[in-house]
């Protein structure tokens, strides 16, 4: 039947309300993100957040904070390919996560893997996201 599961599904989520929808991913490429953005515009009324799996590179002065979802555990990207990443529009930087930021997001960042001072990187993440999304944010700790 058309839309049946759709309603199940619908009836099952307003009986456990409130409720989130995770955009799992969301944060890790601009296409998803876009997607993702494009949902929470078609439902405003839905409580909805955009989920991304974050790294860092805090080697050598740099302090980079960028999504990804790595192949491997310890898959992490060099500074010359985040630069190139960065360049070709390919990496999502939380930098550029909190310049699309409105009040009405709600975010999920999943802890990944990095390179450099990893207490260094936590407290620059944490410290940026409490400035500019406080309350509406969740720290998702998978990273070993």
């Amino acid at each position: 039947m058309p839309g049946g599961n759709f309603t199940i599904m619908s009836n099952v989520f307003s009986r456990l309300a409130p409720y989130g929808y995770i955009h799992h991913r969301a944060l890790n490429d601009f296409p998803a993100f876009a997607e993702a953005e494009k949902h929470l515009a078609d439902y405003p009324a839905k409580p909805q957040i955009l989920e991304g799996d974050i790294c860092w590179d805090f080697e050598g002065g740099r302090q980079d904070l960028y999504f990804r979802h790595p192949n491997f555990v310890w898959d992490t990207l060099s500074a010359q390919k985040i630069a190139q990443r960065r360049e070709a529009g390919e990496l999502v930087m939380l930098e550029d996560m909190l310049k699309r930021d409105t009040p009405d997001r709600h975010y999920v960042i999943e802890l990944k893997v990095g390179r450099g001072d990893v207490n260094a990187a936590m407290l620059s993440l944490v410290k940026l996201l409490q400035a500019n999304c406080r309350d509406r944010f969740w720290i998702d700790g998978f990273s070993l």
